[in-house]
């Protein structure tokens, strides 16, 4: 469930026409994504998160890099 809730929104949405209401939505998400954030983040650090293959460090960073990108690619360049 910690990894739909901060999944990065899917890439086919619609682009919103106007710029305010994207970065309204923008702005809740990330609002709602930060708790969850903070939590995973200790989680990992004390070694519940994680697996076999990969670190809950690594999973954090993964995400984070995810998460980034995506936030990238919606600024005006």
């Amino acid at each position: 469930m910690l990894v739909q809730a901060l999944a990065a929104p899917p890439r086919g949405n619609a682009p919103i026409a106007n710029a305010e209401i994207q970065e309204k939505e923008v702005a809740s998400r990330i609002a709602r994504q930060r708790p969850i954030l903070r939590v995973s983040a200790e989680l990992a650090l004390v070694g519940i998160i994680g697996s076999d293959t990969k670190s809950g460090g690594e999973w954090v960073m993964k995400l984070m890099k995810d998460l980034v990108r995506c936030l990238r690619l919606r600024e005006p360049v």
